[in-house]
């Protein structure tokens, strides 16, 4: 169950990464209306990630 846990921890920081360097090569590539959209999906994304944390923290309590 730990094991588990710290993989979807660190799923998350590479998706985290993942939306950080997607959203500098768009800013090179197209400029500010992809920058505008990326910044919606990195924000999908951190809502998503808080979403786990409070998922986790939840499942503990229950623990």
């Amino acid at each position: 169950m730990n094991t588990y846990k710290n993989f979807e921890k660190n799923a998350n920081i590479i998706l985290a990464i993942t939306c950080v360097l997607c959203a500098c090569f768009m800013w090179r590539v197209t400029g500010l209306a992809m920058v505008i959209a990326s910044i919606g999906f990195a924000t999908s994304g951190i809502l998503m990630i808080t979403h786990f944390a409070m998922e986790a923290s939840r499942l503990k309590e229950n623990l």
